[in-house]
C-alpha cells in the first residue's frame, strides 16, 4: 500500500481458493482476519478497510468491515448477521495479538477472538514463525490450515526433503551474512550447490570467517562464491569492476584479508558478469533452484541489474527444462521478482513469507505448525 492506494494484492490473490472453498461448504457466516503494519494502537494509515472492496470484487460478494476488531461491539455487529462475509479490523490495533504477557481467558479480546467463529482456518504462511494470538491461540476448536500454507509447505519440502531425490542449488545473496548463518548451515547439509553472493560476500571477504567456511564447506553441499563484482565506497561514487576470491595451491578458497580486491572503505554493491556466467552454469545443472536475497543494492537502480538479469536467466532455463523447478523465497526477494511479470509465468512459488520460508527451512518446524495434524 502506497499513500493509500494498494500496489500488490498477490497476498490477497493468494488466499482466495481457501476462501472460496469455504464459502462453497455453505458456513453461517466466514470472518476474515488479517493484520497490517506495525501499529501502536489504532492508525487510521494501518486499517484494514482498504480491503473490502478488492474482497468484494475478487469474491463477488458484498463484505462487512468490522471496524471495532477485538470487541464486544464486534459481537454485537454480528448478531445482525447482515453479511455472510466480513472482514476484521488489523489485529494488531490490539496489543494482546502480539504481546503474549497480556494473553489470559479472561482478556477481552482473547475472549472476543474465541467467540466470532467455531472453525478455525489458517492461511497465513508468512506469520507461522509468530507466536502471535491470531496464529497459535486457537487451540481448542477444529481447525485446519489453508491452500496457500499447502503449497508453500510442498515448496519448500522440495529443498529441505527432496523427496524425489533431484539435485538441488540454493543461490543465498541479501544485505548482510548475520541473517543467514544459521540457514547456510542447514541448507548445507540438504542440497547439493549452494552460491553465495550479494551482501554476503562483503563479511567474506572482510572477516575472517575461516572456520565457518569451512564448517559449511564440509557438509554435502558444494559451496561456490561470487567471483566478481561492481564495488564502491558508497551509493553514490562511480562502482569499479572487481574480483572476490584467490585461491591456495590446492584450489581452495581462502577467507581472509587478502581473499578479495576491495580497498578497506570499499563494499560489493552488485554482481559482476563472470560471476552470471557462473551461475547460468550452475542453474543448468540443477533440478531445483532456491533464490533468497538480492545479488545487489536493487533499491539503487545502478545495482538492480544483476538480480534482474538472474531472474532472466532463471526463467530461460525452466522454459527449455519444463520439469526444472525454481522457488523463490518471499521478502525482498518476493517483492523484487514480482515487479517483473514477463517472467513469472516460468517461476514454480514465489512464497509469500520471507522469515517464514528461512526458518522453515533452517528447522524444519514454524511454531504456527504445531497445532495442526499432519492431516490438517
Amino acid at each position: 500500500i502506497q499513500e493509500g492506494v494498494v500496489t500488490s494484492d498477490h497476498r490477497i490473490t493468494a488466499s482466495i481458493p481457501t476462501i472460496k472453498k469455504i464459502l462453497q461448504s455453505h458456513p453461517n457466516r466466514l470472518i476474515i482476519m488479517s493484520h497490517l503494519g506495525r501499529p501502536k494502537g489504532y492508525d487510521e494509515t494501518c486499517s484494514l478497510s482498504i480491503l473490502t472492496k478488492i474482497l468484494e470484487e475478487k469474491l463477488s460478494c458484498s463484505v462487512g468491515f468490522l471496524k471495532d476488531g477485538l470487541s464486544p461491539d464486534t459481537l454485537t455487529e454480528l448478531d445482525k448477521n447482515e453479511y455472510r462475509v466480513y472482514i476484521l479490523e488489523n489485529l494488531r490495533f490490539h496489543p494482546e495479538e502480539t504481546d503474549k504477557t497480556t494473553r489470559d481467558e479472561n482478556n477481552v479480546a482473547y475472549q472476543v477472538m474465541r467467540s466470532i467463529g467455531d472453525i478455525y482456518v489458517n492461511d497465513a504462511f508468512g506469520c507461522l514463525h509468530r507466536d502471535h494470538l491470531s496464529i497459535t491461540g486457537m487451540s481448542d476448536r477444529p481447525k485446519a490450515y489453508g491452500y496457500l500454507i499447502q503449497k508453500e509447505l510442498k515448496s519448500l519440502d522440495l529443498i529441505t526433503k527432496n523427496p524425489y531425490k533431484q539435485k538441488v542449488m540454493a543461490i543465498i545473496g541479501g544485505g548482510k551474512i548475520d541473517d543467514k548463518l544459521e540457514l547456510l548451515k542447514e541448507l548445507s547439509a540438504k542440497v547439493d550447490t549452494i552460491y553465495v553472493c550479494g551482501g554476503n560476500i562483503n563479511a567474506l571477504v572482510k572477516s575472517d570467517m575461516t572456520t565457518y567456511y569451512e564448517t559449511i564447506s564440509s557438509k554435502k553441499a558444494r559451496i561456490v562464491l561470487m567471483e566478481d563484482g561492481l564495488a564502491a565506497a558508497n551509493l553514490s561514487e562511480p562502482p569499479k569492476s572487481k574480483y572476490t576470491k584467490v585461491l591456495d595451491n590446492k584450489g581452495k578458497y581462502l577467507l581472509r584479508k587478502q581473499y578479495g580486491t576491495l580497498n578497506d572503505d570499499e563494499s560489493f554493491l552488485d554482481i559482476g558478469q563472470q560471476s552470471l556466467i557462473t551461475l547460468d552454469e550452475l542453474i543448468s545443472q540443477h533440478s531445483i533452484v532456491f533464490w533468497n536475497g538480492t545479488l545487489g543494492v536493487v533499491e539503487n537502480e545502478r545495482y538492480a541489474s544483476g538480480s534482474t538479469l538472474l531472474l532472466r536467466l532463471l526463467h530461460n532455463s525452466s522454459k527449455h527444462r519444463p520439469n526444472q523447478k525454481i522457488i523463490i523465497g518471499g521478502g525482498d526477494t518476493g517483492g523484487f521478482v514480482k515487479k517483473f511479470d514477463q517472467y513469472i509465468d516460468t517461476i514454480t512459488h514465489i512464497s509469500t513469507g520471507g522469515g517464514a520460508s528461512i526458518e522453515y527451512i533452517t528447522h524444519d518446524n514454524l511454531v504456527g505448525l504445531n497445532q495442526f495434524s499432519k492431516e490438517s
